[in-house]
This record gives C-alpha cells, structure tokens and sequence, in this order.
C-alpha cells in the first residue's frame, strides 16, 4: 500500500537515505529540543528554590546544570543541523545520478516528449525539493513527536488534568495547524509549479531559438509569455498566505490554551504541592511547543515534495497516453518535393527526422512510417536534404 505512494516511492527509489544518518540526525534533534526542555524545568525550579533563599549549595547543582543544558542545547542542535544536511545532500546527489541513470538507459520518449525547459525544471527544482523533505519535514515531524510525548509524560506526573490539556494543544499545534497550512498550499503549488515550469520553458525557447523568432517577430511575445507565468508564480503563492498565516497563529493560541489550562490546575494542586513544582508545571509547556513551530513548515515541504515526486515520477515512468501515436497519414512526396512537419513542441519532430536520418536504431515499431515507398531516402543526397534542429533547416 505504501508503494503506492510517490513521494514514498522517489524517497526509497531515488534518495535511498541511509538508515542510520537519519537516526543520528533524529537523535540530535531531539537531545537539542530535550536540553531546552529540561532547561526550561530546572530553571523554573531554581527561581522558585532561589526565592525560598535556602543555603547557596543547594542551589550549586541546579546553576551548573542550567549552563550545562545552556550549553549543550546549542552544540547538539550545530551537530543536528550537521548531520541533517549531509544527509539531505547526499540524498540529493543520489536523486540526480539515479535520475539521470534512468533517463539516460530508459525510452527516448521519456525526455524527448519534454520542452527543454521543462526538463531542465524538473531535474532541478524538483529534485531539491525532493531531497528537501529530509531536513524540512521528515526530521522535524520525528523530533515533535518524540518531544511531545516526554513533555506530556512529565506533566502527567505533576497533574494528569493540565496533561491532557496539554496534549490536545499539542495535537491542534503539530497536526490540525499542519494540516491547515498543507491543505492551502497543496492547490496553491499544483498552479505555481506549472507556472514555474511553463515559465521556464519560454525562458529555455527565447534563449535557444533567439535569432529565429526575432526574425519572425515572436521575441518579445515569447519574453511576455515568461514574464507572465512568473507573474502568476508569485500570485499563486500570494494566495497561499493567508491560510498559511491562519495556521501560523494556531501554535501561540495553543501554547496561551495550554498555559491557561496549567494555571487552573497550579491553582487546584496550591495546597498540596510545593511552589517549585507548580513553577515547573507552568513553565515546562512552554518548552514543550518549541518543537512544534516547525510543524507547519514540516506540512508545507511535504506538499511540495509529493508534488516534486509525482513530476519525477512522470519523468522516469513516462506517460503511457503520450507514447501514443496517431494513425500515420500517407504522404505522396515526389522527387525535389518538399514537405513541412510542423507542430507543438514534444509532438515528435525531432524523433522524425532522427529517424529518416537513420540516427535511430530500427527497432520494429520504431520507424513504421517509413517501412514502405522510402528508398529514396536512403541516397547521400537525401540525407543531406534532411534538417533538423540546429540543422539547416527547422522544421
């Protein structure tokens, strides 16, 4: 079932990340977020402790256990962020060599079918967004889950009612308010990847055939048309960002929530629990969600990594419908005849006349419209009368 996943599929296929970075990536992670979690509970505790003004040593071991976390918070997330990266661009580096791998042993069609620009979006932008989901989604959603779980875990043996509370503003944070942002941005990207990709197309024709559509007057429509696509680009992300900033305010109402809902509970536990752990009961949530700011984020590069795989998965698994070939129509093309093939790009232009000019190998089905009536063709003086792109003539 979960082969059936594309961005599963060019995760395992394509950047083949390796098990254990990942670990020590998510390991890291999550001792970076835990140090400023236990920072957050000893500290709470030794400004309560300290208010008490009990005798200096009892507090030595908080102090130095506070730098001690101070410290380490910032060390262990350099080394995350370390090992987070090597992973990702290692991956990256497997994506293109696997990529180019199969389209360099797989059906022409698979990338002749493709404007050049098309191509070029595709195993670039692509791929990093791809490789994105690495750093961006998959290690932070495995940091906030571990985090999660320890922040209401130590809560609930403080108070069961304010972890409950917690955990539901931990859940509106790291799931309802991800599931918002993705569900704005999914339709968003859809349109602006095909701008970007329709952008870099025209981008990619003004720059290869520039002399010829200036001599037929189509130069500045072709700039118009890329401009105009990247116009759209940005409108689409524009429209994105209102839902996105809706999602973006959810985290700090959940955090007001789940403070609001320890403040009740310190104030039924008062008579029997000491000040220092009603201090850590109202300051550990705050912690607790530093995790989950990360989340939205996480569900956006989700977004756009399904939607990268399922271009790449276009690319390498070729599109059934567009091997499709029309009925060949019989053409009657006498000797010092001449004849046009015109048509939109990926039509099958250039496979054409590649075929006529014998650069292709004559596989049976390969060449069926010229089995028949084309030995004329087969002279020196026909093969030099034969025009491709770059040749002398295009058509």
């Amino acid at each position: 079932m979960f082969r059936r996943d594309p961005l599963l599929r060019l995760t395992l296929d394509l950047l083949r990340p390796r098990l254990g970075r990942l670990i020590l990536a998510s390991t890291l992670g999550v001792l970076s977020l835990g140090s400023a979690l236990a920072l957050a509970g000893i500290s709470a505790w030794l400004i309560t402790r300290a208010w008490q003004m009990p005798p200096i040593l009892d507090l030595s071991v908080a102090v130095v256990a506070v730098r001690a976390l101070g410290i380490s918070r910032g060390v262990l997330g350099y080394c995350q962020r370390l090992a987070a990266h090597d992973t990702a661009l290692r991956a990256a580096a497997n994506a293109r060599t696997g990529l180019y791998r199969r389209l360099a042993t797989g059906p022409d069609d698979d990338a002749m079918r493709l404007p050049s620009g098309e191509l070029v979006s595709r195993v670039g932008s692509s791929v990093d967004e791809l490789a994105d989901v690495v750093v961006r989604s998959v290690l932070p959603i495995a940091v906030a889950t571990v985090l999660s779980a320890v922040a209401v875990g130590v809560i609930a043996v403080i108070s069961p009612g304010a972890a409950v509370v917690l955990a539901l503003c931990l859940l509106i944070a790291g799931v309802v308010a991800p599931a918002v942002t993705a569900s704005a941005v999914a339709a968003a990207e859809t349109v602006a990847v095909r701008h970007r990709g329709d952008r870099d197309s025209a981008t990619m024709l003004a720059l290869e055939y520039a002399p010829e559509l200036r001599v037929s007057g189509r130069l500045d429509d072709v700039i118009a048309m890329a401009e105009r696509h990247h116009r759209e680009w940005g409108h689409a992300a524009d429209r994105a960002a209102a839902p996105a900033a809706l999602a973006a305010a959810m985290p700090s109402l959940a955090i007001g929530a789940s403070v609001l809902g320890a403040v009740v509970a310190g104030i039924s536990l008062a008579p029997v629990a000491a000040p220092t752990t009603l201090a850590i009961l109202m300051l550990l949530p705050l912690s607790a969600f530093e995790a989950t700011t990360a989340l939205p984020d996480a569900a956006v590069g989700l977004t756009k990594s399904r939607i990268a795989a399922r271009r790449l998965l276009e690319l390498t698994e070729g599109d059934p419908l567009a091997r499709r070939r029309p009925p060949a129509p019989s053409v009657d093309l006498p000797d010092g005849g001449r004849l046009a093939v015109v048509g939109p790009s990926g039509s099958g232009k250039t496979t054409l006349l590649m075929a006529l000019a014998e650069r292709l190998d004559e596989t049976p089905g390969r060449a069926a419209f010229f089995r028949r009536g084309c030995a004329h063709f087969r002279n020196h003086r026909a093969g030099q009368s034969v025009g491709g792109p770059g040749g002398r003539h295009r058509h």
